[in-house]
């Protein structure tokens, strides 16, 4: 009866250690695209700071550098919306994998909200454990 008792709070104490540590892990995004598509998602969300977050050239900058980047993507898309609506939303046209798999281009199809779109290329890093815009 005790090594019953024992193997099921055993159980129970993986299964909420498990449960605590996936609602806590980071989004890792496996494919150039996938991380493209969930970067330009946060610039529709209006979550400047997320996206900027998303920048690897950022993250050896000083916290004034970032700010002063999350102020100038803010400004760009706010002035861009009197023009166009603002940004509706992001596909993917293709991708093109370089670099032995570290870096890749994702070219996006970015539709406004006045129905008109527009064809970029975001250059994607590998940075050992998720793909980052460069």
């Amino acid at each position: 009866m005790r090594r019953a008792v024992r193997n099921l709070t055993a159980a129970l104490l993986v299964l909420a250690v498990a449960a605590c540590g996936h609602e806590e892990a980071p989004v890792r995004h496996t494919t150039p695209a996938d991380a493209a598509i969930a970067y330009y998602d946060l610039l529709v969300k209006g979550q400047y700071a997320d996206f900027v977050a998303g920048m690897q050239s950022c993250d050896s900058v000083t916290d004034a550098y970032r700010e002063q980047m999350v102020t100038l993507i803010k400004q760009h898309y706010v002035e861009a919306a009197k023009v166009n609506g603002g940004l509706h939303a992001a596909s993917v046209v293709r991708t093109q994998v370089i670099d032995d798999t570290l870096a890749a281009n994702v070219f996006l199809n970015l539709t406004y909200n006045d129905s008109t779109s527009e064809e970029i290329v975001q250059p994607m890093v590998w940075d050992g454990q998720q793909w980052r815009m460069r």
